[in-house]
């Protein structure tokens, strides 16, 4: 049995629906290069058809369609949707743009990669786990798609005191499943690191994409003193040169990790 965290709930997803978080969005940093050609190596399979569940603002999705015969993107956020079409590559015909949760939306498989790019600890992993293995093609994966980008600040303890999601916990739904006999691991590769340079207004408004920090739901006052705290540490650590800082922008650095297997149907016997 896979139990996912409080700080996983649905209460917290919704947030991604908020305008302001979909606004804000944009402002994360994008996937470095490498992860995208892991990706196109793990489509082996013909049709070359992809399912981009949980797409957000479909930067992978996007970034993929050219490669592919067919995209399904999927996301519950119409805001997120109603985004991405209107981004660089989002009225690509290849694509076929769903507002739906993943666990309920009509989808058309047979896929030769299915991916989940931050979005898989938000699933009902009892529903989607046996649903992907239904969908895959003979040796179509799972790829769960990660990023970590920094610039040198020191936040922790800003983070915790300000953030709406109380109940945040650090949790790997890829162990979880793994451990519950629900994924088999195939392969992981970490991609970049590559330079990430956004504004000091650009580094808070990422953190305003974020389940914890949604102005429509933090009052003005709460919104006001985590933009200050934040942007003070900023200064400070210019300062004192533990930030890097460049023609108006800080100097730091993204990178990523590809995690592929396949998914089970039912967890397997010991």
């Amino acid at each position: 049995m896979v139990t996912r965290p409080a700080c996983r709930s649905v209460e917290f997803a919704e947030t991604f629906k908020d305008p302001s978080v979909v606004a804000a969005y944009r402002h994360r940093p994008p996937h470095p290069p490498g992860t995208f050609e892991v990706l196109r190596e793990l489509i082996v399979d013909r049709p070359r058809s992809l399912l981009d569940a949980g797409t957000g603002l479909g930067d992978i999705a996007r970034g993929l369609a050219p490669d592919c015969d067919r995209v399904d993107a999927v996301d519950f956020s119409r805001g997120m949707i109603e985004t991405a079409r209107g981004l660089p590559g989002g009225d690509d015909p290849r694509i076929r743009w769903i507002c739906a949760p993943v666990e309920e939306a009509d989808l058309v498989g047979p896929y030769a990669l299915i991916t989940a790019a931050e979005s898989l600890h938000w699933f009902d992993l009892h529903v989607v786990i046996p649903r992907f293995a239904r969908l895959l093609t003979e040796n179509g994966v799972l790829a769960v798609v990660g990023r970590s980008a920094h610039v040198g600040l020191r936040e922790d303890d800003i983070i915790p005191r300000y953030s709406l999601n109380r109940k945040y916990v650090r949790w790997n739904p890829v162990t979880a499943l793994e451990e519950a006999g629900l994924f088999e691991r195939l392969g992981q590769e970490e991609t970049g690191p590559v330079p990430w340079t956004p504004t000091v207004d650009e580094y808070v408004e990422r953190r305003h994409s974020q389940n914890g920090f949604s102005r429509d739901r933090m009052s003005r006052d709460q919104v006001a003193r985590f933009d200050r705290a934040l942007r003070k540490r900023i200064a400070e650590q210019v300062k004192e040169g533990s930030v890097r800082m460049e023609d108006g922008r800080l100097l730091g650095e993204v990178a990523g990790l590809v995690v592929w297997g396949r998914p089970m149907a039912s967890a397997r016997l010991s």
